[in-house]
């Protein structure tokens, strides 16, 4: 099965190590993943969430940036 938590917190610190500071916000508001029953979510603060349930990995990068939370 996917580590899908362990994949947003890695995607997290790639980001801000080869984003030449463009990303440097996420050190102090990381992308978390979450989830809420059988619902899962990539949330960055409290106003920034995307819906990722069922998601692959691909699918996940792709609902982040789609849905704005980076």
């Amino acid at each position: 099965m996917e580590d899908k938590a362990k994949f947003v917190e890695l995607l997290n610190d790639a980001l801000v190590a080869c984003g030449g500071g463009r990303y440097d916000y996420l050190l102090e508001d990381r992308l978390v993943y979450e989830t809420a029953g059988p619902e899962e979510f990539v949330v960055r603060g409290p106003w920034r969430w995307a819906r990722v349930t069922g998601d692959s990995l691909a699918g996940i990068l792709h609902d982040i940036c789609d849905q704005g939370v980076l």
